[in-house]
Order: structure tokens, then sequence, then C-alpha cells
């Protein structure tokens, strides 16, 4: 669909969205000297006619308007007013401005709308992406149209969403991936087919260019069927500039299909169908007649109108300089010419036509170039950014995770002081047990204690006054022998009197001294205590040490300084 009746169709069902009417007892006079009249108006109606005069307007003075109607929204304070402005503003840098100055304008205005889910914003982005292709951008716009499709997904708006699929349908067409722009043109099509709030302009300008697809796809029956739906949603009774603009273009189209197909009497039905429609100044939008016309009396051999409509058609788009549009035009004319036999004609033709095309194509390398330059500096920066993000993030991840053991080592600390001191208070209360039944044994005579515990206390004495379990190779023989009994007798004693096996009582007692030696001595080394206590190694001592007495000795020893 040509860019001039798309940008028309477009331009105005985004006007539409939020038009507002001039109040009514000041719409002439502020139209006559719109200075003047805002003295005596509210700052609402104030707002409302500069949007009047702006949509009014055009060149200098529509951006003159459009600058006023922001100004007094910014004195009213009224935000949602603000926001009716920049989106004028962005329509008009849209036809009027460059491509920096309407992408500024285009990414002020668009957190606005998303942040209220305004539906203007769908038009907001359908111009960027129609933007960025017509300047040849097709990878920046594929990029901004699958980004606007998740958006849409992720607010759940079908609206939004079957927009989004034209839009990357477009960039799929501009890259000539024909096949895939027409699955994703008709599955937008379909979905805004299905939505009240789409207008049938709108979803006529989707059909055109899924018509256009389709004819340069030369599927011809297909186009036809898009173009009989297209009819049916025509508003009946109504034939004003939009809708007849709207039905030339749809009637030249499908007779360029009748006639691809061989059909002369159906393409001339629609010919003379879009000649009543006809804009009577004779503007680009005419434009497809003359092709339709120019490829009708080619098939019927009438060479000579059909160059006159050729030309008229090469004339209009080298006069507005739409290079792409001009190629057509001229191919046809060449190949018009080729078939009245002016091969000297269709031959210069071709020249232009090379010349033009290599001019194009040039054009189109060096900002394909720049943009994918600029993707990759943007790619780059964006990389950069996510890096110095997953830094920040794992840097306070690790500030925090330290923190994070600083408290629990702070509070593990506290808990086994407590602990430890409770274990140090436990030992020193065992130990003075210990003391004093081995006093109270001393002046127990031995007759006076009973015969099946006298070979138990009698161990206890030995142990007390001669201290075998100094030595490390101290056995339950070695103690039965200096007794005078036998290792089970001796086993069995001391069982009953003190709840244990041989080793486990001679352990208890190097455990005991051991204590005594680091009460008594604070700058004995651990490894003398274990010698001094019959420990045949350092590593034995520790082992029974910290099971004994829940601690180790290094923590006992800390506690007793």
């Amino acid at each position: 669909m040509p860019k001039f009746l798309c940008l028309h169709i477009l331009l105005t069902a985004a006007v539409a969205a939020f038009s507002s009417p001039l109040p009514d007892t000041l719409s002439a006079y502020a139209t006559d000297n719109p200075e003047n009249a805002v003295a005596v108006m509210t700052p609402e109606d104030r707002i409302k006619t500069y949007e009047r005069l702006a949509r009014e307007s055009d060149g200098a003075d529509a951006e003159r308007y459009i600058d006023m109607m922001m100004k007094a929204a910014k004195e009213s304070g009224s935000h949602e007013k603000e926001t009716d402005a920049m989106y004028l503003m962005t329509l008009f840098r849209y036809v009027e401005g460059s491509l920096n100055e309407f992408l500024d304008c285009a990414e002020t205005l668009k957190p606005d709308l998303l942040e209220a889910m305004d539906d203007r914003y769908v038009f907001i982005e359908m111009f960027v992406i129609k933007r960025l292709l017509s300047e040849g951008r097709n990878e920046t716009a594929s990029r901004e149209a699958r980004e606007f499709l998740r958006l849409a997904g992720r607010n759940g708006k079908p609206y939004w969403e079957g927009y989004a699929y034209y839009g990357i349908g477009l960039t799929y067409m501009a890259g000539g991936y024909l096949d895939k722009s027409e699955e994703a043109m008709k599955r937008g099509y379909s979905i805004l087919s299905r939505q009240d709030k789409a207008g049938y302009a709108e979803k006529i300008r989707v059909a055109f260019d899924i018509i256009d697809l389709l004819i340069e796809k030369e599927d011809w029956r297909g186009a036809l069927d898009y173009g009989a739906m297209i009819e049916a949603l025509f508003p009946s009774g109504r034939n004003d500039g939009e809708v007849s603009l709207m039905k030339m273009y749809l009637y030249s189209s499908m007779a360029i299909c009748h006639i691809s197909m061989g059909d002369e009497s159906k393409a001339l039905e629609c010919l003379n169908a879009a000649s009543s429609c006809l804009d009577p100044e004779g503007s680009l939008d005419n434009q497809q007649f003359n092709k339709a016309s120019a490829m009708y009396f080619r098939h019927l051999g009438d060479y000579e109108k059909a160059l006159q409509y050729a030309r008229e058609c090469v004339k209009a788009y080298s006069a507005e300089s739409l290079v792409t549009y001009y190629n057509d035009a001229l191919e046809l004319e060449s190949e018009i010419l080729a078939d009245s036999g002016d091969f000297r004609g269709a031959y210069e033709n071709l020249l232009r036509l090379q010349h033009s095309r290599d001019s194009l194509a040039s054009e189109q390398l060096a900002i394909q170039l720049s943009e994918f330059y600029t993707l990759y500096e943007v790619d780059r920066l964006e990389a950069r950014r996510q890096r110095q993000k997953i830094v920040i993030v794992m840097t306070g991840s690790l500030c925090l995770l330290l923190l994070i053991t600083i408290a629990v080592f702070i509070v593990y600390s506290h808990r086994l002081n407590r602990k430890n001191i409770s274990l140090y208070n436990s030992i020193q209360d065992n130990l003075k047990k210990e003391q004093e039944q081995s006093r109270i044994r001393q002046f127990v005579p031995i007759e006076n204690i009973p015969a099946e515990k006298k070979l138990y206390y009698r161990l206890c004495r030995l142990m007390e006054d001669e201290e075998p379990f100094k030595n490390p190779d101290l056995k339950r023989l070695i103690l039965a022998q200096r007794l005078g009994t036998n290792e089970k007798y001796l086993a069995e004693a001391v069982k009953e009197g003190a709840g244990m096996t041989v080793s486990g009582f001679i352990a208890e007692y190097r455990l005991n001294h051991s204590v005594a030696l680091l009460s008594e001595r604070k700058d004995i080394s651990l490894e003398e205590v274990a010698e001094m206590s019959g420990f045949g190694a350092y590593s034995s001592f520790f082992r029974a040490f910290t099971k004994k007495f829940g601690m180790t000795p290094q923590e006992y020893k800390k506690y007793l300084k």
C-alpha cells in the first residue's frame, strides 16, 4: 500500500483517538483571532483551542500552535493535557520532522502512554516501525515490532497484539520474507477483525497491505478474497474523501488481479468503479489507478494508452522522489515499450532503471551498515550495562552474605562462649567432687569397707597414691598384678564401683590429672600435659578430652586465663 494513502488513513485514526471539539462559543472567534481569544478562555478551553488550531494547520503554524498548547497544558498543571500535546507533536514530527526528531518525541511520549495503558501507544509504535522502514532501518524496525509484541502479550492487550503482528509482517515484507510476512499480517488482521475498538479504516489499512503482499506473490485469488472482505467493511451511504480514496485503491488493486488472471470484463468493471472515486486534484493516491489502467490497456494491446498511464505514474513518483514506486513504474513503462516494438526506448528506460536501482541499493547498503554499527554499539553498551549490573548485584550479594556470615559468627561465638563457660564450670565442679571423694577415701579404714567394694577402693587408693596411670603402657593386667588379683575380678570391681571399663577408668584418671595440670600450671603446653597425664600421643589426649568435657583443651585453657 503506498506510503501516502497509508499515512492518510493512519493519521486519521491517530488524530481521532484523542480529538476534542473546540468550545462552541469561541470556535469562530478563536480560529480568526487565536491570540486575542486566549485572554477570555478558561485554561481547559485554551488548550482545546490550540489543539484544534494545530490540527487544522500545517507546517510552521501547526508547530507553533502545538507549542502553545503544550505551554498552556504545563501552566494548567494537567499531566494528561501535556501528554495530549506531546502526542500531537509526535504526529507532527512524523510528517514534518527528521527521523531523530520524531524518535526523540516518540521515546519521550511512550512511557506516559504505557503507564496509562493508553491505546494511542499503538499508533506511536506503528509510526515508529513505519518510519524506520521508510528510512531503510529494517533491523531496528524488526526489534521494535518484536518488543511491541512482547509488551502486548505481557499486558494482555489483544488490540495491541494485532498491531504488533501487523508491524512484524511489515518488517518481514521489507526484508523480502514474503511467506513469513503473509503469516504475520494475516494473524494480525485476524486479531484486529475481532476487536470492536479497531475501526473499519484500521482494518482496511491492514488488509490493503495484505493485498499488496499477495499481489507481489502473484496470489491473485487470495488478493481478491481480501478485496471482497474490504468491500464489506465500507460504511454504507458514506462516500467522503477518505472512503473514496480507499475504494479507488481497492478497485484498482482488484483490477490488477483480474488483468493478471486474464479476466478483462471484471478488470474493466473494477477500473470503472475506481475511476468514479479518483481524487479530482490528481494526487499521488490516483497512481494505483494509473498503474492498473496501464496494465489493462497493455493487456488489450493499446500501447499508446498504456504508455500514457504508465508515464503519468513515472512523472508523479519522480516529482515526489519516491524511488521504489518510481522504479516499479519505470519497469512497467519499459515492458510496454518493448511490447510495442520500441526497443530503443525500452533499452534507454532500462538503463535509467538500472542506474536508479544501483543508487537505491548503494544508499540502502550505506543505511544498513550504519544501522548495524549503531545496533552493535547499542548492544555493546547494553552488554556492558548488564555486566555492571551483574557485578553490582554480585558485590551486593557477597556483601550481604559477608554480613550474614559475620552475624552468624557473632551469634555462634556468643552461644559457644556461653556453652564453654557452662562446660568449664561443670569441669571445675566435677574436679572438686573427685578431689573430695579422694580425701574421703584417704580417711576411711580399709577394714570398714564392705568386702565386695574393697578391691575397687584399693584400686582407687593405688591410682591416687602411686599414679600408675601416668604410664602410657598401663593396662588391666598390670593393675591386676599390682593388686594381687586377676583381670576378671578387677573388671567386675571397676564395673560395680565406677560403672565403666578398666580402660575408661584409667582414662578418667588421666583426664582429671590433665585438668589439674592445666589449672595449676598456666604456662605448660598441651603436648606436655598429654605426656605427663599418660596419653601416648596428643591426638589421643585431644579426642578423649573433647569427648568427655564437650570442649577442646585449647578452649579450656583459654578460660583458665
